[in-house]
């Protein structure tokens, strides 16, 4: 992972993170850990996520839309960003949702995955759209 999507955002092997500003000016904080569950496990293989890897990269980098909202996870309320992205490729179209969330510990990944369904696209559109792509 390390030489490929940390790669895509400028993270060298003598780096832990880089701040990436996003198309809505806010920064994000790119590293390992993005990609890590709470309990400290990779989660880049968990449901096959890693064909995507690239695509979630570029999801982030240019997005087709940005949506915002607040989520509860157990007893408290987060602030969600999900970015969604769109690709065409020989095989077929493939829609990709990453989420983020921040709260007292900064910025963390929350989820990617390839979106095969419509119907799993439509439903990470939670919230507010705050970002747009012009060529959709």
């Amino acid at each position: 992972m390390r030489g490929n999507l940390l790669a895509e955002f400028g993270v060298d092997k003598n780096e832990r993170f880089t701040l990436f500003k996003n198309v809505t000016h806010t920064y994000l904080a790119i590293s390992e850990a993005l990609f890590r569950a709470r309990s400290g496990d990779l989660k880049l293989k968990k449901r096959g996520r890693q064909k995507f890897i690239l695509l979630m990269a570029d999801t982030i980098k240019d997005p087709a839309e940005i949506w915002e909202g607040w989520s509860e996870w157990g007893d408290r309320q987060v602030l969600r960003h999900r970015y969604l992205g769109r690709f065409a490729t020989p095989a077929k179209d493939i829609d990709v949702v990453t989420v983020f969330e921040t709260g007292a510990q900064g910025w963390i990944g929350v989820t990617a995955f390839g979106a095969d369904q419509k119907s799993l696209l439509q439903s990470a559109r939670h919230g507010k759209r705050v970002y747009q792509r012009g060529d959709k």
